[in-house]
Parts: structure tokens; C-alpha cells; sequence
């Protein structure tokens, strides 16, 4: 595992601090055309795979069944701030498929919209289940549970099917066999998957011949 100086900070003529990375650009045949650091370095995806995790909530055809809306898939498949307007975007989805907000288990945490925060703390209220920025993904595995025909029940843990089914989709597309692909896990048990980085803009890659 190799970093290299990615970002400089300047105060004045002086090099305040340096912050080191590695990066890695890949073509969609999986061959690295150019990179900073070391290619090799295994790091988290972090929400960058929400959009590939969401795959199987679309492929299934659960999103079809459950009528999704634009705006509900697109808080399935990414963070959001947690404005109002988002809470009830993942609250529709949670009507559509029957549960409610206690079936989420992906944390709470302050919302990103600053104001929406001061306004919680205004008016003496504490963030929800729904503030969480990944609570549009948890509501779409929570969909795709019920579709598959499999309890909700610990939806998040590894070993449930809708884990497995998203790790194996993750590993088809990239290459990566599911066995390299380490999983790490929160305080709230949230799922979080590594990936080499040379493999995360081949995943895109391929993700976009695929809609094509």
C-alpha cells in the first residue's frame, strides 16, 4: 500500500499541510490507464456504492412491482441530506411496501441540511431514523426483501439473501470475487464494501454499458 501527495494546502507561500492518496482511472476492460499512488490499495467505498448496491432492487424488477417513482429509486441509490422533502420520499417507499420507520436500521445522525438541523434543535425535536443519509438505500433493500420472498428481519447483516444478493452482483460486474471483497461494518451495523481502487471506475464503467 503505497500514497502518494494528492492535495497541497497553501497559507501564504507556505505549504501548510499535504494530503496523500491513492488514485486510480481504469477503462471499462479493466486495465488501469493511469493512477497516483499505489492502484493496489484496498480503501471503502463508502456511499459511492449505493448506486451498484441498488442494482438488484432494479434488476428484480421489485422497484416495478412496488411502483417506485423516479425520486423515491433516486434516494435508494445515493445520500441525501436529510431535508424534509427526502424523509418523505423514504417514508412513501416504507407505505409502499407495507413498513414503518422502526424497520430501519441504518443509525440516526444529524442531518447534513444545516438547516434543517438548527431547526430540529429549535424546536427541542432529535433526528430520526429517517435523517440518516442512507435511509433511502436501507428502505430499498427493505423492498427488495419483501419482493424476494425473505423476512426484513436483519436485512443488513451479511448472511441475509439480500446481502448476498447485492455482494454477488457487486463481484459479476467488477471481477472482484465476493471472497475479495472485505466488508466492514459500523457501530450500526451498516454495511460498508472494499473494493481495490482500480476496480471502483470499472464498476461505473461497466455500470454504464449496462444501462446503455
Amino acid at each position: 500500500m503505497t500514497y502518494a501527495p494528492v492535495v497541497a494546502v497553501m497559507r501564504g507561500e507556505l505549504e501548510e499541510s499535504t494530503h496523500y492518496g491513492a488514485i486510480a482511472v481504469a477503462d471499462v476492460e479493466g486495465q488501469v490507464v493511469a493512477s497516483v499512488g499505489s492502484a493496489g490499495t484496498v480503501t471503502y467505498m463508502r456511499s459511492s456504492a449505493k448506486p451498484l448496491q441498488a442494482i438488484p432492487l432494479i434488476e428484480s424488477g421489485a422497484a416495478d412491482h412496488f411502483r417506485l417513482t423516479p425520486a423515491e429509486i433516486a434516494v435508494a441509490i445515493g445520500s441525501h441530506s436529510g431535508e424534509p422533502r427526502h424523509l418523505d420520499t423514504v417514508r412513501s417507499i416504507l407505505t409502499k411496501i407495507g413498513l414503518g420507520e422502526d424497520s430501519l436500521m441504518c443509525g440516526t445522525h444529524v442531518p447534513f441540511h444545516r438547516e434543517t438541523a438548527r431547526r430540529l434543535e429549535a424546536e427541542g425535536k432529535r433526528p430520526t431514523v429517517l435523517h440518516s443519509n442512507c435511509s433511502g438505500k436501507h428502505a430499498g433493500m427493505l423492498a427488495l426483501a419483501l419482493f424476494r420472498g425473505e423476512t426484513p428481519e436483519g436485512y443488513f447483516r451479511p448472511e441475509h439473501a439480500v446481502q448476498k444478493e447485492i455482494l454477488e452482483t457487486v463481484a459479476a460486474i467488477s471481477g472482484v470475487e465476493p471472497s475479495r471483497i472485505r466488508i466492514g461494518v459500523e457501530q450500526s451495523e451498516r454495511k460498508r464494501r472494499l473494493c481495490y481502487p482500480c476496480h471502483l471506475p470499472l464498476l461505473y464503467g461497466k455500470h454504464r454499458i449496462l444501462r446503455s
